[in-house]
């Protein structure tokens, strides 16, 4: 019978630039990574970066790009090249875009729920480690050092 688990994995980045190896054990029942999503948590909040990341609640006219962190990359100990890799983002800026319909009621990652889905990846779990890669982006991109951490929500199944 198979199982569904989710193994996080939290990093913390502190400097400009900062990249980050990682790996992620996989128990040894393992079948197959099935997904992958992320979030993120500023930790540090000094008014200088606060005022270089999009408001939650601005409208905007046209589409504009979220404000990417990082760069995400993950890589099975079988398999030669990344299984995954991604932009994170902070915050959708785009997810009031085109919706006119809110009397009152905010537009946010959690009632449209643009932060809650995952990627759907199908990863034979051959190995028992996951290698990682991160690289800060907006540290560099924004002149700055910030304080935040990531967190890496891997799904896989498991044989009982």
């Amino acid at each position: 019978m198979m199982k569904k688990q989710i193994l996080i994995t939290t990093l913390l980045i502190s400097r400009t630039g900062e990249r980050r190896h990682f790996q992620i054990k996989l128990p040894m029942n393992t079948r197959f990574v099935t997904g992958v999503h992320y979030g993120v948590r500023i930790i540090h909040n000094s008014d200088s970066m606060l005022a270089k990341l999009p408001p939650s609640e601005v409208i905007t006219t046209q589409p504009e790009r979220s404000p990417v962190m990082g760069t995400l990359k993950l890589q099975s100990c079988e398999e030669s090249n990344w299984f995954y890799a991604t932009d994170v983002v902070s915050a959708d800026v785009n997810l009031k875009y085109g919706d006119y319909s809110d009397a009152g009621l905010k537009a946010s990652d959690f009632t449209h729920g643009s932060k809650r889905s995952k990627e759907l990846v199908k990863v034979n779990a051959d190995s028992t480690i996951l290698k990682g890669w991160y690289m800060d982006e907006f540290g560099i991109t924004q002149k700055m050092g910030i304080y935040y951490e990531v967190k890496i929500y891997v799904v896989i199944n498991v044989e009982e």
